[in-house]
């Protein structure tokens, strides 16, 4: 998995010490949301969420290219994992990111 590491800072200043500015257009948004599960377990689709986030963050300037939403059955660990390294591969240096991850995890025995 790529990791790219950020600097620690104070979310309501810039690096020039002045208070923070958000900059949709340099926002990249790597989101997963599991709301159904393979038990037939889930929760209704209507009033989604992450959807609206995802609708939410476009509607304020996030570019559609620069948001990879991956949702329930879709979700699986090996496609989180190919997506979210090129996602990373994509995003530039200096990009904003925004990560979000809704849904349960679970045990699974060594093998």
């Amino acid at each position: 998995m790529f990791i790219r590491r950020a600097a620690a800072a104070n979310p309501d200043t810039n690096a020039g010490g002045g208070p923070a500015q958000w900059e949709p257009a340099k926002t990249w948004v790597f989101a997963v949301g599991v709301l159904s599960y393979p038990s037939g377990q889930a929760w209704p689709e209507d009033g989604r969420r992450d959807a609206d986030m995802i609708s939410q963050l476009q509607a304020r300037g996030v570019p559609a290219r620069q948001i990879t939403f991956i949702k329930d059955e879709n979700a699986t660990l090996a496609a989180v994992r190919t997506s979210f390294d090129a996602f990373m591969a994509k995003a530039p240096a200096d990009a904003i990111l925004w990560l979000y991850f809704a849904g349960h995890g679970t045990k699974r025995k060594a093998a």
